[in-house]
């Protein structure tokens, strides 16, 4: 199923994306990364 598929690549993103913010970093790639993700689910969002 594609839409898990993609739904369980989101979750990964956030939860990379928490382990920075624990660390006090948010790395340019990650943040494009996670831009790209909204920008292409906002229908679900």
């Amino acid at each position: 199923d594609l839409s898990q598929q993609s739904h369980n690549k989101w979750d990964d993103l956030h939860q990379a994306w928490d382990k920075f913010e624990d660390m006090g970093q948010k790395p340019q790639d990650v943040n494009t990364q996670i831009s790209n993700l909204e920008q292409n689910n906002q229908s679900k969002w």
